[in-house]
């Protein structure tokens, strides 16, 4: 179904919800993208006595896997914390505690510098963890069926955002600022802009009715829907809505009921759901596009974009193309070609191509760099691997991201 301008006016309180509880995804993305440059800077590297690539590489992926371990915690803990006390409570509090990490990663420096960090990124990676567990849930909440797919559906465009603004801070600090604290500073103090403009606005948005109604406060609730629906709470539209959702809150009540965790999994039908949905991520994290995300500096250095300018503005370039086309993919590919379809042209392509970007990089290896010589340009085999590499973000884009979106009916 289409959004009229009708739709847009009439649901805007729900716009304006899913803005401020989407920077929060920003923030999850920015996160996934900002790490790699920020070690692959050559002051950095010094500053910390980070001599030799094994060390290099060490601090690198550390960095990356803390954040990850901090998000694994803090996305198990969202669930009954939400539950229990809203998804706005859980949201603001998450946001604050994501701010604490930063603000360490900030402030690292001296002999103890990469320990802050570390001890940062896992704070932020609790508070991330948790943001980008609910966040969804609570805008699906409050979202009129009609557009609530378009609307869940930003949740990708919006990694894709954050990851291209880490690319492109990155970018302007390694070619800015040669030398400093600021190397880091800039790119680790930057998350709480979008974190700070989260949690100021959560301040003016309201809780989720149906978390209200599943915990019996059910005028508040139709209060609120009422709300983010500009009616009056006698409206028709309103009461109806109101009904569905205490009518679904029952039927899951009552599905639940004297179920355990046996029968969660291998109750019928349940089973293949499960194995479904895991795989489908499980293979989604293994796809490689996570690897070229978090180190995208790095990979381009490796295929010949060597020096900070080229690498670092090759990385910018992989940011635009993937907003580009995860914005694409999701509001007109997948309606096109169905999910099924574009999942499988999607594993196949990104396969493909890394084969040939492996194959490339085998038989045309770049030019070794010459210490205190200036960095050549790419060469024709590099520019090539670049461009699959674009190539590559698209295909991605028309499978896995567009195909864990919620459909307009759910």
């Amino acid at each position: 179904m289409g959004v009229t301008k009708e739709h847009i006016f009439k649901n805007i309180r729900v716009y304006w919800l899913a803005f401020v509880v989407y920077w929060g995804i920003v923030l999850f993305g920015y996160d996934t993208g900002i790490a790699g440059g920020v070690v692959h800077n050559p002051y950095f590297q010094s500053h910390f006595g980070l001599e030799g690539q094994k060390r290099i590489d060490d601090v690198s992926s550390n960095v990356v896997s803390v954040l990850q371990a901090g998000a694994f915690f803090g996305s198990l803990a969202s669930a009954p914390i939400s539950a229990k006390i809203g998804r706005k409570p859980t949201l603001f509090i998450f946001t604050l505690i994501f701010l604490v990490g930063a603000i360490l990663t900030t402030v690292a420096g001296g002999s103890n510098g990469l320990a802050e960090i570390y001890a940062g990124r896992v704070i932020s990676g609790l508070g991330i963890g948790a943001i980008s567990a609910v966040s969804p849930a609570f805008v699906s909440e409050c979202a009129p069926k009609e557009v609530r797919g378009r609307i869940t559906g930003c949740f990708q465009i919006m990694v894709a955002v954050g990851v291209m603004i880490s690319y492109f801070i990155n970018y302007g600090v390694g070619i800015n600022i040669p030398t400093g604290p600021r190397v880091w500073r800039i790119p680790f103090g930057f998350q709480m802009v979008p974190a700070g403009i989260m949690a100021l606005g959560l301040l003016t948005i309201k809780e989720s009715p149906r978390w209200l109604a599943s915990k019996g406060r059910r005028e508040e609730a139709i209060r609120t829907l009422a709300y983010l629906r500009k009616q009056d709470v006698t409206s028709k539209d309103v009461v109806e809505e109101m009904f569905e959702i205490q009518a679904a809150i029952e039927e899951e009540r009552q599905a639940r009921e004297g179920l355990g965790w046996k029968e969660a999994f291998l109750g019928k039908g349940n089973l293949i759901r499960f194995v479904i949905a895991f795989v489908i991520f499980l293979l989604q994290q293994w796809a490689g596009q996570n690897s070229v995300g978090y180190y995208a500096p790095q990979i381009f250095a490796a295929i010949g974009y060597t020096g900070q300018k080229n690498s670092l503005l090759a990385s910018g370039i992989y940011g635009v193309v993937k907003v580009v086309a995860t914005t694409i993919f999701i509001f007109f590919g997948v309606e096109t070609l169905g999910r099924k379809l574009s999942l499988f042209i999607s594993a196949m392509g990104m396969g493909i191509l890394f084969y040939i970007i492996g194959a490339i990089l085998k038989t045309h290896p770049p030019p070794p760099v010459v210490a205190g010589q200036p960095p050549l340009n790419p060469p024709a085999a590099s520019k090539a691997m670049a461009g699959l590499l674009y190539i590559y973000v698209c295909f991605y884009s028309m499978g896995w991201e567009s195909y864990l979106r919620p459909k307009d009916e759910v």
